[in-house]
């Protein structure tokens, strides 16, 4: 869902999302680095349209940082996948478990 409104240049309010309060000025702060690094994304993907010959040194390098941002993002995504799939299998090991012993043999907490 957020992938087509980001196609059609819409945002999407994230509703009980708890972030931690920020002064007038910290906000102002915030705001404004915000809309700083939009505008170097933009640049940057103004960038990526032109020929590769016409870069200057400096335009690739910017490209090339923001490829390695992009990269390392990925890299820590895949890791908090990784984590969740292996506690997604614990417990289906433990569920099958779980589900193999009798309901007479399961011990009862009495609780």
């Amino acid at each position: 869902m957020t992938e087509i409104l980001c196609k059609h240049d819409l945002n999407r309010d994230v509703k009980n999302v708890h972030r931690e309060h920020l002064s007038v000025d910290e906000y102002k702060r915030v705001a404004a680095t915000k809309e700083k690094i939009r505008e170097i994304n933009a640049h940057i993907n103004e960038l990526k349209k032109k020929n590769p010959a016409e870069l200057t040194p400096d335009e690739t390098e910017l490209i090339k940082n923001q490829n390695d941002f992009l990269r390392a993002e990925v890299q820590k995504c895949k890791g908090e996948i990784d984590t969740l799939s292996q506690k997604v299998g614990a417990k289906k090991k433990l569920r099958q478990r779980t589900e193999k012993v009798p309901p007479s043999e399961r011990a009862y907490s009495g609780i």
